[in-house]
């Protein structure tokens, strides 16, 4: 059976608000349809165009979603974690607000004296406030973010351009550990915490390092363009970035303008993992506050 979801409890909530006798609701849309094929209340009728419901139907309607799914749509509040929203018996899955939305998942290099981190392989999940606090309480001024979760792993195993004492390092996130909860803890940085990102040489690193706030520079790989193996690169994964690339030909700042015209032509898609297996020396260039998105 089709399952409704939040969309389709805001439409009913939405309905039932307007307290009128009888509705005509548009069956074309899928929210209504679905809704329909769910609960089997109400008549369609206009040839199919449109899904008549009296003002008995919708209470009927959303009895059968508290029935369902343990949802009273008129006061449920899916602004909320899925531990509160399951406590009502409703189904977790539907709160807004998922596990990892507001964690980060960090280490630190460089500073033995951290003792619940003394290794470069021990990593720490916990929320963007508790990172924030922790950068405090340690004095940490230097924050490294990486795109590539097995990189972050062995990014101690990098010669970083970065001369600090201690460095706290970040992954970026993917669809099991979100990269909102690392945004919103870089919003929340003071000035003196300078941020640095490791990404992909190609069109997809570029555009994240210019979509992620509060970055001050950049590492990229290091050679001579004329001793350039080629073969170290994916072309084939170049060719599938065309709105990376579009993105950047609009955006790219003039400290990345060199790097950013020797990708293109050379139809590059260089690698983390390349960069670490062919032991690429790196680079930091640092970016213009102007020049990058807050």
């Amino acid at each position: 059976m089709k399952k409704l979801t939040e969309r389709h409890f805001k439409a009913i909530a939405a309905a039932i608000k307007q307290r009128q006798k009888i509705l005509l609701l548009n069956y074309k849309n899928s929210t209504w349809r679905d809704i329909h094929t769910v609960t089997e209340i109400g008549e369609v009728c206009a040839n199919g165009k449109k899904l008549q419901l009296t003002k008995s139907d919708l209470k009927e309607v959303q009895n059968t979603i508290v029935d369902l799914y343990k949802v009273n749509v008129l006061d449920f509040d899916f602004d909320t974690d899925r531990v509160a929203v399951s406590a009502s018996g409703a189904d977790d899955k539907r709160a807004k607000s998922k596990p990892n939305q507001d964690y980060v998942l960090f280490k630190v290099l460089n500073d033995a004296s951290i003792a619940e981190i003394s290794s470069p392989l021990t990593s720490i999940r916990a929320t963007a406030n508790d990172v924030n606090r922790f950068i405090n309480d340690n004095n940490i001024h230097n924050a490294l973010v990486v795109e590539n979760l097995d990189i972050f792993d062995r990014i101690n195993e990098f010669d970083l351009p970065m001369n600090a004492d201690k460095i706290i390092v970040f992954y970026r996130g993917d669809a099991q550990i979100a990269p909102s909860g690392l945004k919103q803890l870089l919003l929340s940085l003071t000035e003196k915490v300078q941020c640095t990102i490791f990404t992909d040489y190609d069109p997809a690193g570029i555009q994240i390092c210019l979509t992620t706030p509060k970055i001050h520079s950049i590492i990229l790989p290091q050679f001579d363009s004329t001793k350039f193996n080629i073969r170290l690169s994916q072309a084939e994964d170049y060719d599938k970035q065309s709105k990376q690339k579009a993105y950047v030909d609009k955006q790219c700042p003039i400290a990345l303008s060199q790097d950013w015209d020797f990708i293109k032509k050379n139809r590059l898609s260089l690698k983390q993992q390349a960069m670490l297996s062919n032991k690429l020396p790196l680079v930091r260039i640092e970016l213009l506050s102007s020049d990058n998105k807050d």
